[in-house]
């Protein structure tokens, strides 16, 4: 995009000025509560109303920035300069879900409008939607070469977060710009864009706000659907799997008869007291007996091998609750990161 300035361009006495688009301004320390800086924008409540109507409808088409420039009249007054945006003219051209470019025949149309009207162009204004408002390379670029006129700023803005932010061109510098806000003609007030802060007056404020998509509303719930589901799905899996472990555990261990205990609780062994008179046993004669300790805690015999296979369940089932907890956070990642992309 190339804006070629041909004429010398000043601002117009705002106290001149008859139109009554522009009574507003004739006092402007009745819409300013603190100083008021040197070099201010205004845009209109319902030029900026255009802007938002019309790059909703571009992301929720095609999820692509829009953009467009606002246009209006140059003044000055004896507290400095000022331009004030009255209407909003729809940018068309390439775009992208990170680019946007605004074609020949688009500047060309905007130009003529400008001319037969004796309108400016004053902002160039673009969105970043779900990106955040910044300025990239290629946003600095355009607006050095493009508006670089003391009356002229770019602004950046979010749609979904409803962020923005301003800049201008200050000895061949892009630096950022605050001094800019909406103005209600009705209401003879000024308010922050995205917000409900008046900057004077105590009459009913103006608060943009973007209605909230169906499709957006439908597809969350539609994902906490989906979580529940899997959640569900997970729960029925460990407790299949918790099942099968305590099965394979059991089979796995050898038969052994348990024994009742006898009154004192301790075992005693059925072998001779004196083994060496004994006659030696045959293999069918003598069963091997399994390791016994006694616990000191209860006086009771503990078997090691059924401690550690208690121990090693323990240890399997806790070791299946992580791995479920962990599938289900990467299922949880996947489902938000497939919401962000599409």
């Amino acid at each position: 995009m190339n804006i070629v300035q041909t004429n010398t361009i000043t601002a117009d006495p705002i106290q001149k000025t008859e139109d009554a688009a522009f009574t507003i301004f004739h006092n402007r320390r009745d819409l300013h509560e603190e100083t008021i800086p040197p070099f201010f924008v205004y845009i209109n409540e319902n030029a900026w109303d255009e802007f938002t109507k019309h790059t909703n409808e571009v992301y929720r088409t095609t999820r692509h920035e829009g953009q467009g420039i606002f246009i209006g009249r140059y003044f000055y007054d004896e507290f400095g300069e000022f331009a004030v945006a009255t209407s909003y003219q729809e940018g068309e051209g390439q775009s992208s879900y990170s680019t946007v470019e605004m074609s020949e025949q688009c500047l060309m149309t905007i130009s003529k409008k400008c001319r037969a009207e004796n309108l400016l162009m004053l902002v160039w204004i673009h969105t970043h939607p779900t990106f955040g408002a910044f300025y990239s390379g290629t946003d600095v670029a355009c607006l050095k070469t493009n508006f670089f006129m003391p009356f002229q700023i770019g602004i950046v803005a979010d749609i979904i977060r409803k962020e923005h932010k301003g800049f201008r061109v200050q000895s061949r510098e892009v630096v950022e710009f605050k001094d800019y806000a909406l103005y209600s003609e009705k209401n003879r007030e000024l308010v922050t864009i995205y917000g409900s802060t008046k900057l004077k007056g105590a009459a009913k404020h103006l608060d943009i706000q973007i209605k909230p998509k169906e499709s957006e509303s439908l597809s969350s719930e539609a994902i906490l659907s989906e979580l529940r589901a899997i959640r569900g799905e997970l729960a029925a899996i460990t407790n299949f799997l918790k099942k099968e472990e305590i099965r394979a555990d059991k089979a796995a261990q050898p038969h052994t008869p348990k024994e009742p205990l006898p009154a004192n609780g301790v075992l005693k062994s059925e072998a001779p007291q004196k083994e060496e008179q004994s006659a030696p046993s045959t293999p069918n004669e003598t069963e091997k007996k399994p390791n016994v300790a006694a616990s000191p805690a209860t006086g009771r015999s503990v078997n090691p091998e059924d401690l550690f296979f208690k121990l090693q369940e323990l240890a399997k089932q806790n070791m299946l609750q992580l791995i479920a907890l962990i599938v289900f956070g990467v299922l949880v990642a996947i489902v938000l990161i497939l919401k962000v992309i599409f």
